[in-house]
């Protein structure tokens, strides 16, 4: 999924997979609430830095979310490097439940449900 500006520049991307990461190991299954549904996987999210702190990050996320609620799984989940507390604190402010700590990995689970909200970014 792409964000872009009024002038077509993309500013933000995310990708959205349906299958486990490569770099997940078989024992991380234990850190999902239900393993065996089928999960949005949320990866690679950026926002170009000039437009950081205009909530391109958060309707790109809300939009990985939609499309995962969209195509039947009931969780998304994500991952990040517990070195960078904001992007924690960012994930668990958006509604996400940090569910294990691994190699220099935190996992982050959400239920999705239904009223995930879009809202415009003023571009």
């Amino acid at each position: 999924l792409l964000a872009r500006d009024a002038g077509g520049t993309t500013v933000g991307t995310v990708t959205v997979s349906f299958d486990t990461p490569w770099y997940h190991q078989p024992s991380d299954r234990m850190f999902w609430a239900q393993p065996e549904a089928l999960a949005a996987y949320v990866r690679k999210m950026a926002v170009i830095p000039t437009m950081m702190k205009k909530g391109i990050a958060a309707n790109l996320l809300a939009s990985a979310e939609q499309d995962g609620f969209d195509a039947g799984a009931q969780f998304a989940r994500l991952d990040t490097n517990p070195a960078f507390p904001g992007l924690v604190r960012y994930y668990l402010g958006h509604g996400y439940a940090r569910v294990g700590i691994r190699e220099g990995n935190s996992f982050f689970e959400k239920k999705l449900d239904r009223g995930i909200t879009i809202k415009s970014s003023g571009q």
